[in-house]
């Protein structure tokens, strides 16, 4: 039999086309491979020199720092005054107690500081309501002035006060007939109520309003035995349960029947009512939290809107539910005077 040389040399070939085939895939791994361990040490690397870009701010800020410590907390809340007392205290690394005047820039003015047992301090009456900015504290050697930058930012609604959020779980069924709207309304509102170093309350209330007008104000029992009422009246509905219920961290000081809520508490109330809303009218059901000032926080729950003919006016609903688990809309006085507003632009 005689050999096709051509043949062989085709066979040949495609072995050999093969195998560089195999050699040149096990290339592609490699420089695969070679690649990635170069990308993963250059990142490295890079986050190795921001590291140490980031020890050497660190180090310089620290030598030029002219404060050892410095710090700033809340004294009394003034109700009637709208103000805040902060008390704000600083050391400098160096100074001369009968030389040396320190001073802080305080929205923009300078406030003086007073010198006691190895450190400056000062009482400052800040608006309640407002942001203020503490930008830096200057020190006075005979004439020669230090500044050290402090950029405190103080904000004694958010962080003197009570921060609440409500909320519904539940649902609610509406018939018209007869130029009014059946509304049945059942579920639990929520309100969760927190403030840094704990709060006392005076008491908790559901608010409802129809067309403007209050008809309706309903206290929240917040005994232990009550909530543990309403945690079990949702529960039979299926409902989601807050962890911190029943007021499990509250503690009662020695010799007095006011309860001090340690930090943050959530409080229910099981809501099963029938409301009767005429054609055109809208029902409004807030939460009015009540803080030991006699400060009241209202925050919105749920409203319900109707048309002339009884069908829901989604958009007059809208306009109120944005606020929906949102901060409280108002926080008002003893008077009923509304002290502070909610931005609305915070819920867009």
């Amino acid at each position: 039999m005689k050999k096709n040389p051509s043949l062989i040399v085709s066979v040949i070939s495609c072995i050999l086309v093969v195998i560089c085939l195999i050699q040149i895939s096990g290339l592609k791994s490699e420089i695969s491979s070679l690649r990635s361990t170069v990308n993963h040490m250059s990142s490295q690397t890079s986050n190795d020199i921001s590291n140490i870009y980031g020890t050497v701010r660190d180090m310089m800020e620290e030598q030029t720092n002219q404060l050892t410590s410095s710090d700033w907390a809340y004294g009394e809340i003034d109700i009637d005054g709208r103000s805040a007392e902060v008390v704000c205290t600083v050391v400098p690394k160096v100074y001369n107690p009968d030389v040396t005047k320190a001073a802080l820039l305080c929205n923009g003015e300078e406030v003086p500081m007073e010198y006691s047992n190895g450190q400056y301090t000062a009482t400052l009456s800040l608006p309640l309501f407002d942001e203020n900015k503490i930008e830096q504290v200057l020190f006075n050697d005979e004439g020669t002035v230090r500044t050290q930058t402090l950029d405190w930012y103080i904000y004694p609604r958010y962080e003197a006060l009570l921060t609440i959020h409500t909320n519904f779980s539940g649902g609610a069924t509406s018939k018209p007939a007869g130029g009014a709207v059946t509304v049945q309304k059942e579920g639990t509102v929520g309100i969760y109520i927190e403030r840094k170093g704990g709060f006392q309350l005076q008491s908790i209330e559901v608010v409802e309003i129809l067309d403007g007008e209050e008809i309706g104000r309903i206290p929240v029992d917040m005994t232990p035995e009550a909530q543990r009422e309403y945690e079990e009246a949702a529960s039979k509905r299926g409902e989601a349960i807050p962890e911190n219920v029943t007021s499990a961290s509250a503690s009662v000081p020695a010799m007095s029947d006011d309860i001090t809520y340690a930090g943050a508490e959530t409080f229910l109330y099981d809501l099963n009512k029938e409301y009767k809303v005429p054609y055109g009218g809208m029902l409004e059901i807030y939460v009015d939290v009540i803080d030991d000032h006699g400060l009241r926080y209202r925050s919105f729950v749920d409203c319900y809107a109707f048309t002339a003919t009884g069908e829901p006016d989604s958009l007059r609903e809208e306009g109120l539910r944005m606020y929906s688990r949102g901060e409280p809309m108002y926080i008002l006085d003893e008077d009923g005077d509304v002290l502070f507003e909610v931005d609305k632009e915070r819920f867009y």
